[in-house]
């Protein structure tokens, strides 16, 4: 299969051909649909500072905004997920999803996630398919395109963001970053205000 990969700690990246992936007990192959470019991708191409640290995980497929059909489901898996779901997933693999910070929806903060997140540590979705722990994708509804569902996961961010803040009405809110996660929290701001005037 074709790859998007990150080969070398310098600026750029490759396009080669790689082995499809095999899954484990635990995962799903998912047959890559539409992915996203995210701003970490961005700064991975062009190896910004800050960044040295995922030498040592290089080479790495890059991408972790994706959605995408489901055509393998590991004999392990104990989700609702079968072949031929269309699904996106969340960005971190490994999350115990039992401690303080993951029970708290901040599994970002868990001590066990590190090293686990897809098109960093792991190869992500720049390629035709990739295999995930069944227990973080999502399905997604037929009425919603692949390219929508694509952007799951910085809506996600997005929206846990304007309720993390907890804004109510007559609030002053700034938004400085004017990207899709920025749009995104413009728009859920918004929408909770229409929905939840107080």
């Amino acid at each position: 299969m074709k790859a998007v990969i990150k080969t070398d700690p310098k600026p750029g990246i490759d396009v080669k051909e790689v082995d499809k992936p095999k899954i484990k007990p635990d995962e799903v192959l998912v047959e890559v649909k539409a992915v996203g470019i995210c701003g970490t991708d961005v700064h991975v191409y062009e190896w910004v500072p800050g960044f040295e640290w995922l030498a040592k995980w290089l080479p790495v497929i890059l991408g972790h905004e994706f959605s995408g059909r489901v055509i393998k489901v590991g004999e392990g898996v104990k989700v609702d997920v079968k072949e031929g779901d269309r699904v996106t997933s969340e960005f971190f693999a490994m999350a115990c999803r039992r401690c303080f910070f993951c029970r708290s929806g901040r599994e970002n903060l868990c001590p066990q996630e590190r090293n686990s997140r897809l098109g960093l540590e792991r190869n992500g979705a720049m390629a035709e398919y990739i295999a995930v722990p069944a227990e973080i994708t999502h399905k997604v509804p037929n009425n919603v395109s692949y390219e929508e569902a694509a952007l799951a996961e910085p809506t996600g961010v997005a929206l846990h963001a304007v309720e993390s803040a907890h804004i109510t009405l007559g609030d002053l809110v700034a938004i400085i970053c004017p990207g899709p996660i920025g749009l995104f929290a413009f728009q859920a701001h918004q929408s909770s205000l229409e929905h939840h005037p107080r």
